[in-house]
């Protein structure tokens, strides 16, 4: 989840909602991508233990699978949502629209002090 994940922060309530916990160029397309995926991209079936051919595929194959989800993330670790805002607007602007509204990420909160 995104507000687990420490990239947004919710407030409930009618004034509500919510916002990025930190400046939109500092999230990658991985940190969301972990935040919201729990599983696996690629995965490979059971086959039959007892066959030599499907055990070989399956080895393989999981290899495979492991290095393109590496590369894939890899990937998504250089573009930030920065980069993805930055291409949404500009896609609006090309094309008529006006693009929406950039809200500034939510405040640095400090220690309270505490007397005694």
């Amino acid at each position: 989840n995104l507000a687990e994940a420490g990239l947004i922060e919710t407030a409930a309530g009618s004034k509500g909602g919510a916002r990025l916990a930190r400046d939109a160029r500092e999230i990658t397309c991985l940190d969301i991508y972990k935040a919201v995926e729990d599983r696996a991209l690629f995965s490979v079936h059971e086959g039959s233990k007892e066959c030599l051919i499907s055990n070989c595929v399956g080895d393989l194959m999981t290899q495979l699978f492991d290095e393109a989800e590496r590369r894939f993330e890899r990937e998504l670790n250089t573009v930030c949502l920065a980069d993805v805002t930055a291409n949404i607007n500009a896609t609006a602007i090309a094309e008529g629209f006006e693009p929406p509204p950039i809200h500034e990420p939510a405040p640095t909160r400090e220690a309270k002090v505490v007397q005694s």
